[in-house]
């Protein structure tokens, strides 16, 4: 539930049909010694610092020459990484981890707190619950009221899941390390000056492309 637990996390998609009992109970056997063996890497740091950190330098750098993203390339390195590092080098292992990435690439990251966020954004828009007067369209630019957006869309989730919405600032964030983010600035936004986010049409998603075209639609009608 928490998103900021979310994006420093790595997850690994099994299959219902591959599933059986075997991993979970050697988990369950094997999880009280795991603790131990991390207290063990901090107390012999000086001896595995330079390897571990190395590594886990080189599968980033190589994670996102293959177009991962800089946030799911380091949190897949600092684990995959170390564990190469110090448990066991295998070939067979880093190929495994590079076949996730891309995977988790290609599904677009869909539960991600961000892409929750636009696609809900995409639906008050067309319900007609965000209006376009929190939406300036200039070109191939996009501004975007959203301290006002965040508040209707925050009753929206509240509504939707009964639970708390993301935090207003850690989506601000994420937004700030996407390559289609500008700037975050005052703009005239009908006759209104707001405090917008800025953003770059050409470089976003599709997701965020779709809210551009609704507002080139809702300006249109007028």
């Amino acid at each position: 539930k928490d998103s900021g637990l979310f994006t420093r996390s790595v997850f690994v998609q099994i299959s219902a049909y591959k599933r059986n009992g075997e991993w979970y109970d050697w988990l369950n056997a094997n999880m009280n010694k795991f603790s131990a063996f991390t207290y063990y890497l901090i107390m012999n740091y000086e001896k595995y610092r330079d390897v571990i950190l190395s590594t886990i330098a080189e599968l980033k750098k190589a994670l996102v020459k293959l177009k991962i993203s800089d946030r799911v390339a380091e949190n897949w390195a600092i684990v995959a990484g170390s564990f190469y590092a110090v448990i066991k080098q295998d070939k067979e292992f880093i190929k495994w981890v590079n076949k996730v990435c891309q995977e988790q690439k290609i599904s677009g990251e869909d539960d991600h707190a961000l892409n929750q966020f636009w696609n809900d954004v995409n639906y008050l828009i067309e319900k007609g619950k965000l209006s376009k007067d929190m939406f300036l369209l200039e070109g191939n630019e996009l501004a975007i009221w959203y301290p006002g957006v965040y508040e209707e869309w925050a009753l929206h989730y509240r509504s939707k899941t009964g639970k708390e919405p993301f935090d207003k600032n850690s989506i601000a964030a994420y937004v700030k390390e996407e390559p289609y983010y500008i700037d975050t600035k005052n703009k005239k936004i009908n006759n209104k000056t707001r405090w917008a986010w800025i953003i770059n049409i050409e470089k976003s998603p599709n997701i965020v492309k779709e809210l551009a075209d609704s507002m080139r639609t809702m300006s249109a009608l007028v």
